[in-house]
């Protein structure tokens, strides 16, 4: 799909959001004849994809890209587009088919709503998600009409997830059937890593009933039902956890005789105390107490938690309970089990997420401020920029950052700090953080930007444009097409260097 072929409405959507980030007076010009503009906005668009039979052939988790903030906007664009060439376009076609038969069957279900809520899911849930929700073998790229696409697995679980999230229980009731027949090799959404997840935000009790019993009116799936509680606990749902863990209660249904299940329960009880709320951690610690399960914990997962409550938003209370306990402040544990934490800690998803309230309490308590300044400053949290400034925190690497998103209030608050303003990230692993592009040194991002205000502002503060840096402006400027960043770069004496050639 060529730049001059996408649709208007679409560079409609672009034209609005590009507004919203970078300004009334910037967002207008967006540089349409610009290549680097054109290439942005092609690679972003990769949602074009994501409704085609083609889209199938190029993602998966191999092909990481980040989501665009309209994502959500433009599958809607392309689900309400009937002139839509579905044709080409299969799994478009699939998702109508879907849509249309959830609405068939839920009579309390609003068009607009079922599309906004299915298409926000899928751009939440980030590229692989819709790879799994959507993908298609090579065996079948025509369009099927009916219910004929439901023989095959994977758009069964997309309607599956569909009937959950809207709560169109004839449509689970059906398929729990037909999967207890023996019709599918495995349990109805049991691949979807975020499902369970999906199911404890969206699902009502009768929904819940139907998922945790896996529709056996007096049994209980228990792997389901283990998955689902830590998930309850994971969102900081209360009434959830406890309707989950009363859901058909007896002497056996959460077994603590049997070793191995006491096991398997034990480590249910341990993950689900990975919540935010102190209200569900408090309820867990009296059903451990009630149990006879360990309710002792070491200091390493006591930190652990204190780093999980920061990256999931948790309350105050909590992350002062959790350091009351004993947690690390800094995050430092020695277990070997904490590999997805490594190199994380509270303060720095703390400013990653912008929970000031957090922070504070962090920086009060004599937590480590190293780095934080930079993730603030890579998120555009210009409050906390000033915040932890104001604290003492180190500032290097933060330019470099800010320069590269075009946060120009950041950008003057660090150079007002006394940041050099020829700085450059060295150090581009930073926890959770990619290497700054176009380049570490702070103007050559500005440039690639064209943020003419903000190149100037960083050469009046003594950002150097010969050497290295010049070379790198000279580069980000060329290899964009960037004509009046090159203009500029000419006016300060900037040019390519000549080769040297030697005569041995």
């Amino acid at each position: 799909m060529g730049f001059a072929e996408l649709p208007k409405e679409i560079l409609q959507i672009i034209l609005n959001y590009a507004i919203i980030v970078r300004g009334l007076r910037r967002g207008m010009r967006l540089r349409l004849v610009c290549k680097r503009f054109a290439a942005e906005t092609i690679d972003t668009l990769f949602t074009y994809r994501s409704l085609d039979d083609l889209y199938a052939q190029r993602c998966g988790p191999y092909y990481p890209m980040a989501i665009p903030p309209f994502t959500r906007t433009y599958l809607e664009y392309r689900v309400h587009n009937t002139e839509d060439d579905s044709d080409r376009c299969p799994i478009l076609s699939y998702f109508r088919i879907i849509i249309r038969d959830v609405m068939k069957e839920n009579a309390n279900l609003e068009y607009n709503y079922c599309v906004r809520l299915l298409c926000g899911i899928i751009a939440a849930g980030g590229k692989y998600e819709i790879y799994q929700l959507f993908r298609l073998t090579p065996d079948f790229r025509t369009p099927l009409s009916g219910a004929k696409y439901m023989e095959y697995d994977q758009l069964v679980n997309a309607l599956f997830i569909a009937a959950v999230v809207t709560n169109t229980t004839p449509i689970i009731e059906r398929q729990i059937a037909l999967f207890k027949e023996k019709k599918w090799g495995y349990l109805l959404a049991r691949n979807i890593e975020t499902f369970d997840r999906l199911a404890v935000r969206y699902a009502n009790q009768d929904t819940m009933r139907l998922l945790l019993s896996s529709g056996d009116p007096t049994g209980i799936d228990e792997a389901r039902r283990n998955n689902m509680f830590v998930e309850a606990a994971a969102q900081g749902n209360l009434p959830l956890v406890q309707w989950i863990h009363d859901f058909r209660w007896s002497a056996e249904s959460w077994d603590f005789r049997n070793r191995k299940k006491r096991y398997e329960t034990n480590l249910v009880f341990k993950q689900a105390l990975k919540t935010p709320s102190l209200e569900v951690w408090d309820y867990l610690v009296e059903k451990r107490q009630e149990y006879k399960l360990q309710t002792s914990m070491s200091h390493d997962t006591q930190t652990q938690r204190l780093t999980n409550c920061a990256m999931q938003g948790g309350e105050m209370a909590m992350m002062e309970h959790l350091l009351e306990l004993g947690a690390d402040k800094n995050g430092n544990d020695n277990s070997s089990y904490s590999a997805e934490l490594r190199g994380r800690t509270p303060l720095l998803e703390a400013c990653k997420y912008g929970d000031e309230d957090a922070i504070k309490l962090l920086v009060t308590r004599g937590a480590d401020t190293s780095s934080a300044v930079v993730i603030a400053a890579a998120e555009g949290h210009t409050h906390l920029v000033q915040y932890l400034l104001g604290q003492g925190a180190d500032p290097s690497g933060g330019l470099s950052r800010a320069a590269e998103k075009g946060y120009m209030d950041i950008v003057r608050i660090l150079l007002d700090a006394g940041v050099d303003a020829g700085e450059t990230d060295g150090r581009p692993k930073y926890p959770g953080l990619p290497p700054v592009r176009p380049s570490p040194v702070p103007i050559a991002c500005a440039i690639g930007l064209e943020h003419v205000e903000m190149v100037r502002l960083l050469r009046e503060r003594g950002a150097r444009v010969d050497g290295y840096p010049g070379q790198e402006c000279l580069r980000v400027a060329n290899e964009d097409e960037l004509e009046s960043m090159l203009i500029l770069l000419r006016e300060w004496g900037v040019f390519e260097e000549e080769p040297v050639f030697s005569l041995a």
